[in-house]
């Protein structure tokens, strides 16, 4: 035995420890080495990392396979071109020939004859002999390894399609790896299945909670793989045959039979309000088998796979023990009734079936998951100006004109967005602009037509569809036209204009991201996480609190997370995402409340925060906010702001936009027009009224008693864009009741005026130029045609260009559009001053 006494010669140590943090030098010594070495102050371990940058690659330089076989590069033109097309006709031509494959034998019989005729001996002939047995043989050999391979590759593609092979190693992998990795999965999948089931849970069951799951001590089997190798090159595709079978011991052995563990959940189940009741629901020895279908597309960048489709090719089988009542000791399978385990399976492959059956697939995109961008995030914003519409061609139920109003809808989703009724009209006007949050610009854009009503459900009119995708071409699309269609026939027509504004994202320059310029609106992605330590003493009967948030932002309702029963640190994971128009008067307000059923519902707690403050605590990595107007609680928020690539979102979309010019009209006559008072043997008193934006401009003079009313009378309409369009609507004058429509007429403001182009001197003054009067003469358009026709004359007058004109207190495009609401939730109100600010507590807020 080897005791260390201390006692011996003197040796050198060749490490030295000391505590670098206590150290006075320590810090200099860590600023004085480089990262390129850890031992000493020069880099001379062999492989080790550079100290500076790695410098950047020659372009000339050829990496990769498909630079170096010069597949991208472009096809070459004039004397290159046709010289490749020559040697390729020349190598397709003659290749193969008797000459090409005899050539050694000629080339032996010419050195041959050449060595007799310089008087040469036997030895040069065998020299020569050797030289051509050494390349006919190795020339014969490399054809057939060639051949060989060949036909093996032939073989083996056959085989993949016809037959399977197993997969033995990766279930031996599987076996060891499931001990390890099923305790993590389980509670990965408990905790998820436990927020769903908290927050999903029926209103008639007072919680569902998931006390015990296991998926078992055996693993998933792989019974087959099937490649199908006649795919494109980016595509691999393969056929698993998989099973999980947890009661099937043949492979098992008798160690391992004894200490296996069935899979196992049991859900506790509590009935009633109030006096409850808690009933187990248990499931165990759950078999599956089925075969699926794999494709895989392969891409270029990380993580080299892009999409993955997953179907069954037939419908899988499983099996289970369901024991809702009684539990482990006195629970009674459901299977054993006859016909209901059928029943459960045939619903199951009902649902199942339009997801992942062949032919429809259940789609994966890692690239979008690996990204860590969410799925559902918005990229940008649409602008959708709805116009007008014309020839509705439907009724109210019950008889008379339909009041139409507008919805706006991504697909088969719910409405997004509104316009407001015009009453009593078979061409509406509206000229109202809303925004749309978008993921992804494919599906389509539907325009639903509805009818008001007051006292009973609204009625569809009609829908009209436009592609998304088009706006990949363009992203701004005016005075699009399409067909409203309801069962199949056409209802009338709908005219609109659409843009898209897509998220800035940070431009790649020498390999760096450059900053994103930083503006004033945008899409702000909310997150409402959870909560923590909420204020039990709001509940003073039972101490139990069911509680959810309500998202406020400048005081308007915009979203509400669901419920977590019975927890006083519930988990909401709600994202909301919204258009912001003033990044920095934006006031957030995050009400906690307790859901008391047919109570009022009271508040927790509450929090007011600035957003640019909860954008700042996002870069200090803080993410929880402590509640206002309780005891104790906080709330996990977080933030992503991301600017908007919107017309004045620089420097503000909210200031004076000055008009381009005037339109000077002579309203003349009109002939003809609608009679409305036929009926009491009167006759209408036509005017006519011109809007913009929905806007009355100006007006003629009344005519009292005349279809065929003369005005004569000039008009004066500032216009502010080429994109406008002017509405002369012709109305009928009524002293007590509302003035009602004769019909119609449209004029573009493209059609009077240009832009001056920029190489014009005058276009600094003037940036728009008049086309010249226009005289016109329009039929009056009613509900279903047209109906007398409206002589006039237009022209546009420019307007003096003047720098710095502008104008405060007025609200810009978004926030005219969507407009105020006040909380009218029904809940407690919350004061309005801020519970939070960077680096300060306010109101008791952290």
């Amino acid at each position: 035995l080897a005791v260390a006494t201390g006692n011996g010669a003197n040796i050198v140590p060749t490490l030295t420890v000391e505590d670098v943090d206590a150290s006075p030098t320590g810090d200099k010594k860590n600023e004085a080495k480089t990262p390129s070495s850890a031992v000493s102050d020069k880099s001379v371990t062999p492989g080790d990392l550079p100290a500076g940058k790695a410098p950047v690659l020659p372009d000339w330089y050829k990496i990769g396979w498909r630079e170096v076989s010069g597949i991208d590069e472009p096809i070459p033109k004039g004397e290159e071109q046709d010289r490749a097309i020559l040697f390729q006709f020349i190598d397709e031509q003659y290749f193969g020939e008797w000459y090409h494959n005899a050539a050694i034998i000629i080339v032996a019989v010419v050195f041959t004859h050449l060595l007799t005729l310089l008087r040469m001996g036997w030895g040069w002939i065998l020299v020569l002999l050797a030289f051509c047995c050494t390349y006919y043989s190795a020339s014969i050999e490399r054809f057939r390894r060639r051949a060989r391979d060949d036909m093996q590759r032939e073989l083996t593609k056959k085989r993949l399609v016809d037959e399977t092979e197993t997969a033995d190693w990766m279930n031996n992998f599987l076996h060891r790896f499931w001990q390890i990795y099923e305790p993590v999965l389980s509670t990965t999948i408990m905790n998820s299945v436990a927020q769903v089931l908290s927050t999903s849970t029926p209103a008639f069951l007072d919680s569902i909670q998931l006390t015990t799951f296991s998926l078992g001590t055996k693993a998933p089997h792989i019974d087959h793989v099937r490649t199908y190798p006649h795919t494109e090159e980016d595509i691999v595709m393969m056929e698993w045959g998989i099973s999980f079978t947890p009661n099937d011991v043949t492979d098992m052995t008798y160690r391992q039979a004894a200490a296996k563990t069935n899979p196992k959940i049991l859900l506790e189940i509590r009935i009633g309000k109030g006096l409850t009741a808690t009933m187990p629901v248990l499931v165990e020895d759950i078999t599956f088998s089925g075969k699926m279908k794999i494709r895989m597309k392969l891409t270029g960048t990380f993580p080299h796979i892009q999409i993955v489709d997953i179907c069954f090719t037939e419908k899988p089988w499983f099996d289970y023990v369901l024991k809702p009542v009684g539990g482990e000791t006195l629970g009674f399978d459901i299977a054993s009734i006859p016909g209901l385990s059928s029943f459960i399976r045939d619903t199951v492959h009902s649902i199942l079936g339009p997801m992942m059956y062949e032919p429809n697939v259940f789609t994966l995109n890692l690239e979008q998951l690996m990204s860590g961008v969410p799925l559902d995030t918005a990229i940008g914003v649409l602008q959708i100006t709805i116009i007008s519409a014309s020839g509705i061609k439907a009724n109210k139920i019950g008889g008379g004109t339909p009041d139409p109003y507008a919805s706006i809808a991504i697909g088969n989703n719910l409405a997004l967005e509104r316009t407001s009724p015009r009453m009593d009209t078979r061409t509406p006007v509206w000229n109202e602009t809303k925004f749309v949050l978008v993921s992804a610009l494919t599906g389509d854009l539907n325009l639903s037509i509805w009818d008001f009503n007051e006292h009973r459900k609204d009625h569809e009119l009609g829908k009209a569809s436009w592609e998304l995708n088009k706006l990949n071409e363009d992203s701004s699309q005016e005075g699009i036209v399409s067909k409203i269609t309801q069962d199949g026939k056409e209802r009338g027509e709908i005219k609109f204009d659409i843009s898209f504004f897509p998220v800035l994202k940070p431009a790649i320059v020498d390999g760096k991201p450059e900053p994103i310029p930083e503006t004033s609106i945008g899409v702000v992605r909310l997150v409402l996480h959870q909560a923590k330590e909420l204020d039990p003493s709001k509940n003073a009967i039972s101490k139990d609190i069911n509680s959810f948030a309500k998202l406020f932002v400048n005081d308007k309702f915009i979203h509400s997370t669901p419920v977590g029963k019975h927890t006083l640190k519930p988990i909401w994971e709600s994202p909301k995402e919204f258009l912001c128009a003033d990044r920095a008067n934006c006031i957030v307000t995050i009400k906690v409340i307790d859901d008391r059923d047919f109570l009022k519902d009271p508040v927790i707690g509450y929090l007011n925060v600035k957003l640019e403050d909860m954008l700042q605590a996002k870069k200090e990595g803080r993410d929880w906010f402590t509640l206002s107007g309780c005891q104790s609680g906080r709330v996990r928020i977080s933030a992503e702001w991301k600017p908007l690539d919107m017309e004045g979102s620089l420097h503000g979309a909210a200031k004076y936009v000055p008009p381009i010019g005037v339109v000077r009209v002579l309203m003349k006559k009109a002939v003809d027009i609608k009679n409305v008072e036929g009926g009491l043997g009167g006759k209408s008193d036509p005017y006519v009224q011109v809007m913009i934006n929905n806007t009355i401009m100006t007006r003629t003079e009344v005519i009292n008693n005349n279809l065929n009313p003369v005005w004569d009378q000039y008009m004066y309409i500032p216009v502010h864009s080429l994109r406008e369009t002017l509405y002369f609507e012709c109305m009928d004058y009524q002293h007590l009741t509302k003035d009602r429509p004769l019909g119609h007429v449209e004029l573009d403001v493209a059609k009077l005026a240009e832009v001056v182009p920029p190489e014009d001197p005058v276009s600094e003054k003037y940036p728009y130029q008049s086309l010249g009067v226009k005289d016109m003469k329009e039929p009056i358009k009613v509900d279903n045609g047209t109906k007398g026709e409206l002589y006039f004359s237009a022209e546009f007058v420019p307007a003096l260009h003047l720098a710095g004109v502008s104008f405060g207190g007025q609200k810009n495009a978004i926030e005219a559009a969507v407009g105020t609401d006040h909380d009218d939730e029904g809940d407690q109100d919350v004061p309005k001053d801020l519970t939070y600010e960077t680096g300060k507590k306010i109101n008791g807020a952290a």
